[in-house]
């Protein structure tokens, strides 16, 4: 079997070794009184260990390496920040170990201790080619774990969301209306379209749109910006999409736009309600009827209010026209209920976690958090596939954890970061 550092260490963190007698390779007694705080940040593994050694008391870090040799691999001899290491535990011993003033650091071989039950079933964990891993283990598991477990990967997922908004904020130095703009723009295609739609709302100022007085010079922007009224020099035979691009033009003078290139929609296995043009008007409708973008966005905290905000009125021409020149009898409403969701789940709730965050607001946070709760749970093939296992989310933040644990960890093998690997690791399943 091939030993991973990481199972050393959750060996280590759990004691799931034989304690009994436990020497070290210099032949001195070993007790284990505090196991220390595991660090997720560089240095030693375990901070604030107490131990006793040879009937003296210490108290400071422990090391976890599959070799002593990896102590020189991974760079620690020599250096200062290792000098307070008071145990160095490995699955065995190639070198022996020393600290700058030339002491031997004490060392721990773990090989012949390891119980074997739980080597064979982390390995079975991580060899294992189901979609869920521990699938045979999860009904065994306490329901409290799994709850919390799911209630901590929701936050998480949020989190990951955010720290990518995060990035997009800095670059916009602080602009929050921008921001919402181009982050409602990006969701708003759907995922065949969202980068165009994105680079439309990057060549434009939102304050200009919001200036403006009718929905159909916000229009003619946006559909000239997005290159989708045609040629300068195309003949056209649609009246509206005549009208549009002579005020683009106008616009376009006014304020030195430049559209982005051609040839950037795509229209393939898409449903005529999730074209451009019709994903473009509804942007539109936001716009026009929606001033004060971010103060809005960051009050939302239920779907009756969701709904609402993003109940989109288009201009007439798009109740029955799905493009320029083309017909449709449907009527749909410009933002369906999957749609609005999926923005809420992919750009208002990660908005209101990084508000939050940036101005050190928790209510904010704690809003959004209700919101996910609040939310239907998500139809998608990775949904269905936990259904398929028993596993039944009751709402989108349910959903989310699911999706989250089992790209994150499960496709990952991550079962030692696992709180349900943990469980059942440890003989709580």
């Amino acid at each position: 079997m091939i030993m991973r550092e990481d199972f050393l260490q959750f060996i280590w963190q759990y004691q799931q070794f034989n304690s009994h007698a436990l020497v070290t390779t210099l032949g001195q007694s070993l007790t284990v009184l505090r196991v220390g705080k595991l660090n997720s940040h560089a240095g030693p593994d375990f901070y604030e260990a107490h131990l006793i050694i040879d009937d003296v008391k210490w108290v400071g870090q422990v090391e976890i390496h599959l070799t002593t040799s990896d102590w020189v691999k991974h760079g620690h001899a020599g250096h200062l920040h290792y000098n307070n290491v008071i145990l160095h535990v490995v699955f065995e011993e190639i070198i022996k170990i020393f600290r700058t003033d030339g002491s031997e650091i004490p060392c721990l071989v773990l090989k012949d201790r390891i119980f074997p039950n739980i080597s064979q079933l982390f390995h079975q964990l991580i060899a294992i080619k189901d979609t869920l891993p521990c699938s045979f283990h999860w009904p065994h598991v306490s329901p409290l774990t799994k709850r919390k477990w799911l209630e901590t990967l929701s936050v998480e997922r949020i989190e990951a969301k955010t720290a990518k908004l995060r990035e997009h904020f800095l670059l916009m130095k602080g602009d929050w209306e921008q921001l919402a703009f181009q982050q409602l723009a990006y969701n708003i295609g759907l995922r065949i379209n969202t980068e165009p739609f994105l680079q439309v709302a990057r060549s434009i100022d939102i304050k200009k749109l919001q200036r403006l007085q009718n929905l159909f010079q916000i229009e003619a922007i946006l559909f000239g910006q997005a290159n989708l009224l045609g040629d300068e020099d195309e003949s056209i035979t649609d009246e509206y999409q005549l009208q549009l691009k002579k005020e683009y033009i106008f616009h376009k003078q006014k304020h030195n736009l430049t559209p982005i290139p051609k040839g950037q929609w795509r229209y393939m296995r898409m449903r005529p309600s999730g074209f451009p043009e019709k994903r473009m008007a509804a942007l539109a409708g936001f716009i026009f009827q929606t001033e004060h973008l971010k103060s809005k966005l960051l009050t939302l905290n239920s779907k009756t209010e969701l709904n609402a905000f993003f109940d989109i009125r288009t201009s007439l021409y798009w109740k029955n026209h799905y493009r320029f020149g083309k017909k449709t009898k449907q009527n749909r409403s410009a933002a369906g209920m999957d749609l609005i969701q999926r923005i809420a789940i992919n750009f208002v709730i990660p908005f209101q976690f990084l508000f939050s965050e940036i101005n050190h607001l928790p209510d904010i946070k704690a809003r959004a958090i209700e919101l996910l709760n609040d939310l239907d749970v998500e139809d998608n093939i990775l949904i269905r596939n936990w259904r398929k296992m028993g596993i039944i989310p009751v709402s989108a933040a349910e959903s989310q954890s699911l999706i989250h644990l089992k790209n994150e960890y499960c496709d990952k093998r991550r079962c030692l970061n696992c709180s349900i690997g943990h469980a059942i690791l440890r003989g709580n399943a």
